[in-house]
């Protein structure tokens, strides 16, 4: 070779990224990440590879053969620094690795080389700035192609043969080697050797370019059936049209199309749509922001759905630009419906190309846009947000509100925490200065201009009211339970561990019990690691296993928070209760019982208690229901049959009520849960009234549904449950209005009005 430079400098870039790579979070190991980022250089590198040995050989595959060898080995530095990286940072799956490595870079690299020889033999009379122009041409169409794919269509994940495969959201950590980028990527090896093919009849003389030019075309033909056909099929090359094959079902109301699953029971279709008209009315209302344009919600039947179609497997999506959200779970109401819309409602004040609020349109202000949304969206959680950012200031855990607005500090926190503290401080501000500010800061990011004073200042402000907020133990407790989990940046084998721990979930009792000791061996046997291997033994029924791992848990008094603890006794009380020890139990019960831990903790433990103290009959048919002794039917009637003969008692109907709403028998669960009026433990006092609200709604008693709504904000326990029940009688009473023929929707309390100090 008479220059050895369009090889070493693609080797010297792609090893310093490698190496630069080492030192970054979560792409310092062999996986998802770090494939990913190789695979765009190794795009680039690829094609001036290419372009160098189409200047080195004569005409024809030869130097196409050149290239392919080159642009393999540009990338063993690469994986061999990567791998050397695993001495001091800890891969839990180095053949995962592998595959992401052979499927990611490699293809791209190869790929590119291909590109590079191409443009290098077809342009070989032309100027070297003419062939450099080309390449980068090619390479942009390819990479604008795939940006306007994901601006236009609802998608959030990407195929792109040139620069790999975009997985979509952050917040799904399990992502796997799936069937449908090996069938892509075999589209790519096709286009190498459509390339090869065109390069071989290039260099036939005479006529060469002709040849090449029908064997180009007739390529060209197969590829686009290739991509048309399987694309849909494995789930590589998915349009709006595909998706509107599936959600193929219609319900609009004023200023919106909801798009459903075909099959949905007609009275199903028209709450959901009641459901997202009332939402829209409330998030315009707070916002004080009327959407000019239709806004379409395609609602999934479920998560593996949506994360087929368009990607998110756990994440709820909004594209405000095209004026959709896309959801999953259909089924009214939807809890996270809310804060989807206001995204898109928001999306009215920010301008293009990505209507959110961004610098120079690009650079996304996410702790703005989830704060606003987080602020104005329904709470759905036992603390309001304010005494949840309260909480995480006095336990340490707060972050930055001046970071999360900067450019990238949103995303290297903690989800909660940050979508948490920016509502709350969003929300603060929402209350005290109203939503004309708001709405001008939205625009562009712009806090000074819209407040008239630094957003310093602001935070100062609202972090000086959080720590006036005097906090309980218990929230404390909550809060440390609620917010421990840290970035996936911080977590060692993130992806590799929720991989894991979902298909212990899923996986059949023993097996389970394998899967997480094999991820507690990956965290060093850490207190929680082993907290999970505990109740994955009692699932499995190892009585001996979990009381083993049970005491030496309980005999760390530092090992595990609050919550933890009591989660683990509750367990250990279960085991004796359903060894007939009793007086284990009892002591287990109460201890939980005394940590506070929540409404549904408390009801649950005063309840056990209750069923210990009872006649035998009582506690046997208590003990069938809530330890699953028996089939849940047959419990239930014999609870039912005890109330009957037990009037003056209020637990057993509350009991029976509840069982009964789980499986929607609305009327009859009503009647029950009427005869257990007065119950003498508040917090279950408080569940019975929202039970009977659920029920009235369900048999579309809506107005007396609202009254109770507003009755169970009276009991409510908590900040974050008062919060629920009021929006909940909004909700309710909409509906009342508009089963009742109403001309308009009634007016809607904000959320300012509503909001109550914790």
């Amino acid at each position: 070779m008479r220059s050895a430079r369009w090889f070493w400098v693609p080797v010297a870039l792609i090893s310093l990224l490698s190496l630069v790579l080492c030192f970054v979070p979560l792409f310092n190991l062999l996986g998802y990440e770090f494939a990913f980022a190789l695979g765009i250089a190794a795009a680039v590198t690829g094609m001036v590879i290419g372009l160098g040995a189409a200047r080195e050989r004569d005409d024809g595959v030869r130097p196409l053969g050149l290239a392919l060898v080159l642009a393999a080995a540009q990338l063993a530095p690469a994986l061999t620094l990567i791998s050397l990286n695993a001495l001091r940072v800890q891969n839990c799956n180095f053949g995962t690795g592998l595959g992401y490595f052979a499927l990611l870079p490699l293809p791209s690299s190869l790929y590119g080389a291909s590109l590079g020889v191409l443009v290098g033999q077809t342009l070989r009379g032309g100027t070297r700035t003419l062939r450099a122009l080309a390449a980068v041409t090619l390479l942009g169409a390819a990479l604008g192609m795939t940006l306007w794919t994901l601006y236009y269509e609802p998608p959030i994940f990407a195929f792109d043969h040139a620069f790999g495969h975009f997985a979509g959201s952050l917040y799904d950590e399990v992502i796997r080697l799936d069937v449908p980028l090996l069938v892509f990527r075999v589209g790519t090896l096709l286009r190498i050797a459509l390339i090869a093919l065109v390069l071989a009849a290039w260099a036939r003389r005479p006529g060469g370019a002709a040849r090449a030019l029908v064997v180009c075309a007739a390529g060209l033909v197969g590829l686009v059936l290739f991509e048309t056909k399987l694309g849909p099929a494995f789930g590589f090359r998915v349009s709006r049209r595909d998706i509107l094959a599936v959600l193929s079902d219609t319900e609009t109301r004023a200023g919106l199309v909801i798009h459903l699953p075909r099959g949905l029971d007609a009275r199903v279709r028209g709450d959901i749509a009641d459901d997202h008209a009332f939402r829209l009315a409330q998030v315009q209302e707070r916002l004080g922001v009327t959407s000019g344009r239709t806004i379409h919600s395609f609602v999934y039947p479920n998560a593996a759905v949506k994360a087929r179609l368009m990607g998110g497997h756990g994440t709820m999506i909004a594209k405000p630009w095209l004026f959709e959200i896309h959801i999953h779970d259909a089924g009214a109401p939807h809890a996270v419906m809310a804060h989807e819309l206001v995204h898109v409602v928001a999306g009215e004040l920010a301008p293009g190309p990505l209507h959110v609020t961004s610098n120079f349109g690009l650079f996304v202000n996410m702790g703005l846009v989830e704060g606003v949304a987080e602020a104005i969206e329904p709470a759905r959680a036992p603390l309001a947000p304010e005494a949840w950012a309260a909480a995480m200031r006095h336990l340490h855990l707060a972050p930055d509100m001046r970071r999360l607005l900067g450019s990238a500090g949103f995303w290297s926190e903690a989800p909660r925490r940050a979508y948490t503290v920016a509502g709350a401080f969003v929300g603060y501000l929402l209350r005290t200065r109203g939503a004309a500010p708001l709405r001008q800061a939205y625009a562009h990011g712009d806090f000074a201009t819209a407040y008239g004073m630094p957003l310093d200042s602001l935070v100062d402000e609202w972090e000086a009211e959080l720590d006036r907020v005097t906090l309980t133990p218990f929230e404390l407790r909550l809060a440390e339970e609620e917010f421990r989990t840290p970035a996936i940046f911080a977590r060692p084998c993130a992806h590799e561990i929720a991989a894991l721990r979902e298909q212990a979930a899923r996986a059949a009792p023993a097996e389970a019990v394998e899967l997480e000791r094999r991820i507690a061996g990956f965290l060093n046997d850490s207190p929680r690691a082993r907290l999970d291997l505990a109740f994955a033994l009692r699932r499995a029924h190892d009585d001996r296993g979990f009381a083993r791992e049970a005491e030496a848990l309980l005999t760390l008094p530092e090992a595990l928070l609050a919550t933890e603890r009591a989660r683990l006794l509750e367990a250990r009380g279960e085991m004796h209760w359903q060894a007939n020890e009793p007086a284990l139990a009892r002591a287990d019960f109460s201890a939980v019982l005394d940590l506070h831990l929540g409404s549904s903790s408390d009801r649950l433990q005063w309840v056990r208690l209750w069923a210990l103290a009872a006649p035998s009959e009582v506690a046997q048919a208590a003990r069938d229901l809530l330890l699953e002794q028996a089939p849940t039917l047959a419990a239930v009637l014999e609870l039912a049959q005890l109330a009957h003969d037990l009037p003056s008692d209020r637990t057993l109907p509350y009991l029976v009520g509840r069982q009964l709403v789980r499986v929607q028998a609305s009327a009859l669960a009503a009647r029950f849960l009427e005869r257990a009026a007065g119950h003498p433990f508040p917090a279950i006092e408080a569940e019975r009234v929202r039970l009977l609200a659920e029920c009235e709604a369900a048999l579309q008693e809506f107005a007396t549904a609202a009254g109770l709504a507003a009755r169970y904000a009276e009991l409510a326990p908590t900040s974050g449950e008062r919060t629920y029940a009021l929006d909940e009688r909004a909700r309710l009473a909409y509906l009342a209005a508009l089963h009742e023929g109403a001309t308009s929707a009634p007016t809607l309390p904000s959320k300012a009005a509503k909001a109550r100090r914790p």
